[in-house]
C-alpha cells in the first residue's frame, strides 16, 4: 500500500479551491433572501402566508409561510423587479360547515375567516421593489381597523 502523504497537502488546496468555486459560482446571479416581520394590530401573524407577485404581470410569483409574525422567502435570479404583495392570515370561527362538492353529504370542516383586510390581499396596496441579488428585509404593519 503506497502512502501519498507528501501529495496531500496539494489534492486538499486543490479540492479546497474547487469548493470554492462551486460555492461562489452562484454569487451574483440575481438569486436574492427577502424575510421580514408581520403583525397585525400590533399583534404578530402567528399563521399565514405572503406572496410578491410581479407587478406587470412578468415574471415568477414568489411566496411562502409566516410563522410566529416572520417569514423568509428565497427568490431565484429573474425574481427582481416591483411586486405587489399580498399577506393572508385565516383564523377558526369556531363553526363547522360543510365544503361543498365533491365532499359527500355530512362532511363537516373547520370554517375559517380571512382576518387581514382586502387591501392587504386581493385588493393589495402594498408594494416592493427587490433588487438582484440584493437581500431585502421588508417588515409589514398591518392595520384592521
Amino acid at each position: 500500500m503506497k502512502c501519498y502523504a507528501s501529495q496531500w497537502p496539494r489534492r486538499a488546496a486543490a479540492l479546497a479551491a474547487a469548493v470554492c468555486l462551486l460555492v461562489t459560482a452562484g454569487c451574483g446571479d440575481g438569486a436574492m433572501t427577502i424575510q421580514g416581520a408581520v403583525t397585525l394590530d400590533d399583534t404578530p401573524v402567528e399563521n399565514g402566508t405572503i406572496s410578491f407577485d410581479p407587478a406587470d404581470g412578468n415574471g415568477p410569483t414568489l411566496g411562502g409561510p409566516i410563522n410566529g409574525g416572520r417569514y423568509e422567502v428565497k427568490a431565484p435570479a429573474g425574481a427582481a423587479g416591483r411586486k405587489v404583495v399580498r399577506i393572508q392570515c385565516f383564523r377558526l370561527t369556531g363553526k363547522k360547515i360543510w365544503p361543498g362538492p365533491p365532499s359527500p353529504p355530512g362532511t363537516m370542516v373547520d370554517e375559517t375567516k380571512q382576518v387581514v383586510p382586502p387591501e392587504y390581499n386581493e385588493k393589495s396596496t402594498l408594494t416592493a421593489d427587490l433588487v438582484a441579488g440584493k437581500p431585502a428585509t421588508l417588515d409589514y404593519k398591518l392595520s384592521a381597523k
